[in-house]
């Protein structure tokens, strides 16, 4: 079987297994009908009482067989109407599509009303958010902080380390200078990514934290010390250069994820 063909039968066994509400492929716990149709459980719990195929009524048994198979066929990604042409096991693949579906909170008090999918807010995380992108090499990367420029409480950098995507979130609030980072991630990770930030003065190290990366779905990260920085604006100040700058190093480390078994 060549690759054409196999896609095809993907794609036959996808249609066969639709889902009619969602009009996806069913997802367990599935519903089926006397006449074997079958219904998402949760499509069916929006007031569905009869089978939209046939109209005729649900079985009070799942279809375990049935449902079992499609935890073991590959098919093709929920996203691919957006152009995603990966194949995988059911819904392996999906929750780290570059294709899915993200809003935009990158704007002033996270008011950006922007909504698409992830690879797309990157273009407009580059035109209208991002202050600066760049790209780690040799597990170091320096981001300058303008401490005299009083214009700005929030900025937003994005770095790239062996392609993957993060976010460094920078705010100033109350005297404090607050970061932390999130990893946005193109694929399924293999790795988790710890950081470290540092401060220097004359290539001393005068301040020195270890965060972890949060993820895209992490909430309340601001106030949680294993994912974010807290430094008195006042400190660093002592640190600046002659234009008001303060210069951040951070240095990247990352552990294996252990394989699912």
């Amino acid at each position: 079987m060549n690759d054409t063909e196999l896609l095809n039968l993907i794609k036959s066994i996808d249609d066969i297994t639709k889902c009619p509400i969602c009009l996806l492929r069913a997802q367990p716990p599935m519903t089926a009908c006397v006449n074997g149709h079958a219904i998402c459980t949760k499509c069916r719990d929006i007031l569905v009482t009869e089978c939209p195929l046939c109209m005729q009524e649900f079985l009070t048994t799942r279809p375990h067989v049935l449902e079992q198979l499609l935890e073991v066929l590959p098919g093709m990604c929920k996203f691919a109407s957006r152009g995603c042409t990966a194949i995988s096991r059911f819904s392996r693949h999906e929750q780290f599509c570059k294709y899915r579906e993200m809003r935009c909170t990158l704007g002033q008090n996270n008011l950006c009303d922007w909504k698409g999918t992830v690879k797309d807010w990157l273009i407009h995380g580059d035109d209208k958010h991002f202050f600066l992108n760049l790209q780690i090499k040799d597990q170091t990367l320096e981001i300058p902080h303008s401490l005299s420029d009083l214009s700005w409480n929030s900025k937003n950098f994005r770095f790239t380390f062996e392609s993957n995507v993060f976010v460094l979130h920078t705010k100033r609030c109350s005297g404090e200078l607050i970061q932390y980072i999130r990893h946005i991630p193109l694929q399924k990770p293999t790795y988790t990514y710890h950081f470290i930030l540092s401060f220097r003065k004359n290539e001393e190290i005068i301040y020195k934290f270890p965060i972890r990366a949060a993820s895209q779905d992490d909430r309340e990260i601001q106030d949680n010390s294993l994912y974010s920085l807290w430094v008195p604006v006042a400190n660093l100040q002592q640190l600046t250069n002659e234009f008001g700058t303060v210069i951040m190093n951070i240095q990247c480390a990352k552990t294996s994820i252990p394989s699912a078994k």
